[in-house]
């Protein structure tokens, strides 16, 4: 038990205090508040509470690992392909992470896609189904 470095604890068994300082971390990452002064009171605790945790709290979110799919695409070089991939995982409900798309080569762009399929609406074998009829789409693969 001596090399243990992390614990996942039920957040009901804490103090309020580090929940307040993963509160003020959201805060500035939203940009729901004006500067660190501001999230803090927000949260109701001081800058040195603050401090003093900030970087031995973080937030475990379950859900960002069970439900993370990278695809890639071959994609016809040609304007409106990509939105059109683009706005078929927006309907979707698919949570955008990352999007690397190379420089065309034959006139096709490869695509890596990273997304949260957490609150998606259809299947993954159904999502690759309708990408795959997206005209200019030419492969769509699961990593």
């Amino acid at each position: 038990m001596e090399d243990a470095k992390y614990l996942i604890v039920d957040a009901k068994a804490l103090p309020s205090v580090y929940l307040r300082v993963i509160e003020v971390k959201r805060l500035l990452a939203q940009n729901k508040a004006k500067n660190l002064t501001d999230a803090t009171r927000q949260a109701g605790i001081s800058r040195s509470v603050y401090y003093k945790y900030r970087d031995m709290v973080n937030l475990y979110e379950r859900r960002l690992e069970d439900s993370m799919v990278t695809c890639y695409l071959s994609l016809e070089d040609k304007p409106g392909v990509l939105a059109g991939v683009l706005d078929c995982l927006w309907k979707t409900g698919a949570n955008i992470l990352t999007i690397n798309q190379n420089i065309p080569q034959d006139s096709v762009a490869p695509v890596v896609i990273a997304m949260r399929m957490s609150d998606a609406k259809i299947s993954e074998d159904t999502l690759l189904t309708r990408l795959t009829a997206i005209d200019g789409v030419l492969e769509v693969k699961l990593i």
